[in-house]
This record gives C-alpha cells, sequence and structure tokens, in this order.
C-alpha cells in the first residue's frame, strides 16, 4: 500500500511539474513588502502579482478541487466600484479602500480566477522565517459557497502546498479573517517563491459569492517559540454548554492535528505557538453546526471562539 501510494504521489507531482502553462508567472519581489492595492479601482496589478484564470466555475466546487487546479491564461483585471454577478478578477475600491476581488460563477473559464505572487526571500535565512499575511473577506454575499485556499511553491513549476483555506457564504460568521502564517523552512533564501489564492465555488441553488484578498505582507523576521491559549465553547440554541463534543485545531506550525473533548460545561482549550493561522472545528454525531469551522490567527490568547449546535 505505501509503495502504490508513493507512486499515486509521484505521477501527481510529475504532471503537476510537466503541464504546460500559458499564464505569465509573476517577477518576484523582494521581502519585505505590503501591499495594500491603494485607495481607487484598479485594472493593472502592482509589482510582484498576476490573475490567472482558464479554470471552470461549474467543476472546482471545493478546497481540494481548488489546492489542485491549474490555470491556462491570464485574467483580465476590471476597475469596479460595485460587486458583479459576472465571473472574474476585479480592481475593486469601496469607501477609499480598493482589493483584488475574486467573483466566482459558472463561467467555464473565469468561474474560479485566482491572485499569484512571486517572492525573492534571498538573504531571509535561519534562524529567521518567512511570514505571510493578508486579509480576505466576503464581497459579494449569496446563499453559494466561496472559498480562498492560499498556497505556495518553491520556483514557478511543481506542485502546491496549502497554508490556510476559509470559505464564505450569506450565513457566513465571520465575515472577513486576517491571516498570518509562517511558511516552512523550504522557502527561505529562495529567489522565486510564488504564493497563491485560488478560489472555489460552492454548489448552493442561486447566484454565486465573490470574495477579496487585501492588505498582503510578506517578511522575513525572526519568529518566538512563545505559545497561546485557544479555547471557546460548544453550545445549544439555548445557551447551555455541550460536554464531550470533539474539537480539532490544525495548521500553523502544528505537525499534526490536536483533538480535546469539550468539558462539562462545553469550553475546549488548546495551546499553540503564536503567529500562526490556525482551523478549529467542531466534529459531532449528535449535533449540527451551521459554521462548523473557524480559521483564527494567534498572536495572543483566543478565548471566544464559538459554535452553536443544533441537534441532528
Amino acid at each position: 500500500m505505501k509503495i502504490y501510494q508513493s507512486c499515486i504521489l509521484f505521477v501527481i507531482s510529475t504532471v503537476f511539474s510537466l503541464s504546460a502553462f500559458s499564464q505569465t508567472n509573476p517577477s518576484p519581489r523582494a521581502v519585505n513588502f505590503f501591499e495594500d492595492f491603494g485607495t481607487a479601482g484598479f485594472s493593472t496589478l502592482p509589482a510582484g502579482f498576476a490573475g490567472w484564470n482558464g479554470l471552470n466555475g461549474g467543476t472546482i466546487d471545493s478546497q481540494s478541487d481548488a489546492a489542485s487546479s491549474i490555470p491556462s491564461g491570464n485574467a483580465i483585471i476590471t476597475s469596479r466600484t460595485t460587486t458583479t454577478t459576472t465571473g472574474g478578477s476585479y480592481g475593486y475600491a469601496l469607501a477609499g479602500d480598493a482589493s483584488f476581488y475574486i467573483q466566482t460563477s459558472g463561467n467555464n473559464g473565469d468561474g474560479t480566477n485566482q491572485l499569484a505572487l512571486g517572492v525573492n526571500t534571498s538573504g531571509c535565512v535561519t534562524p529567521n522565517s518567512v511570514v505571510l499575511r493578508y486579509e480576505t473577506s466576503l464581497v459579494s454575499s449569496t446563499p453559494r459557497t466561496v472559498g480562498i485556499v492560499s498556497q505556495y511553491r518553491v520556483g514557478a513549476s511543481g506542485a502546491w502546498t496549502t497554508v490556510v483555506g476559509v470559505s464564505f457564504n450569506s450565513s457566513s460568521t465571520p465575515t472577513a479573517y486576517s491571516i498570518a502564517s509562517e511558511l516552512p523552512p523550504a522557502v527561505l533564501n529562495q529567489p522565486n517563491v510564488q504564493i497563491r489564492w485560488a478560489s472555489w465555488r460552492g454548489t448552493e441553488a442561486g447566484n454565486s459569492s465573490g470574495a477579496d484578498i487585501d492588505s498582503v505582507g510578506v517578511t522575513c523576521e525572526s519568529v518566538t517559540a512563545s505559545s497561546a491559549n485557544v479555547g471557546g465553547r460548544v453550545q445549544n440554541t439555548d445557551g447551555n454548554g455541550l460536554a464531550k463534543v470533539l474539537v480539532k485545531i490544525s495548521g500553523g506550525r502544528l505537525s499534526e492535528p490536536i483533538f480535546v473533548m469539550t468539558n462539562p460545561f462545553g469550553y475546549f482549550n488548546f495551546e499553540v505557538p503564536v503567529g500562526q493561522a490556525y482551523i478549529v472545528a467542531v466534529q459531532s454525531k449528535q449535533y449540527g453546526f451551521s459554521n462548523p469551522i473557524q480559521v483564527v490567527s494567534v498572536n495572543d490568547n483566543v478565548t471566544d471562539l464559538s459554535f452553536v449546535a443544533n441537534e441532528k
């Protein structure tokens, strides 16, 4: 079985490496930098960024689909100050704050577009780390889910490694995330590291949602090994705590997920390294959750995560 799995991974990696990319790879931008996309709508991306398309919004309907997707062209960036139902990439400005807006749709070529970034980390070496920061939020709100997954790779070809993924729809809480994540040592001292934000589109009925990426920063930092608590409560709609519900935390600098059970009052707690983005999820055979997954950036103790359950 292990040999078989290894062969599969080798074939997948080879396919990704040999795939002919017809989109433009962004020119690497030296760390440290911060990009907020300005204040006005735009049709040209800042230095180091590129927009990619060639992806069918009717078939890329999960994070795993987005994570393994292969774009094939350059997206046209259109300046906008209002949302739209037309799938594509937009230099979107609202109230003097611009961002890169991806509107999903069932379009064959612009259904689930991507934002790409090239980074030059030369000179950033151990014991320093490369830290990626960005904000993502729901822009066009409908019942149909929109997901954004950030990934990286060393060089301009090969398979992508997922950093963190989030999703939104009109019933999501919260509707925005501020992500901070330390990238692995493999990205240190490299002339070209690519980062991309790949989108996906849910299978719910109705119009498609859209989300944006903003406030992108990539820095070389001395990251401390200090830790913080991440906790909260699982409760029912009456506000009563639910005991023995399984809660999982993953991502960040964790080599594998950590699981805990809620106490008799519904509370849970983890201790994790700071300066990272983590995914906290609840799992239960007895209860359903409208928002079972939350993403949290941990720079200090986080004690107010809340999951509200409905009986199945």
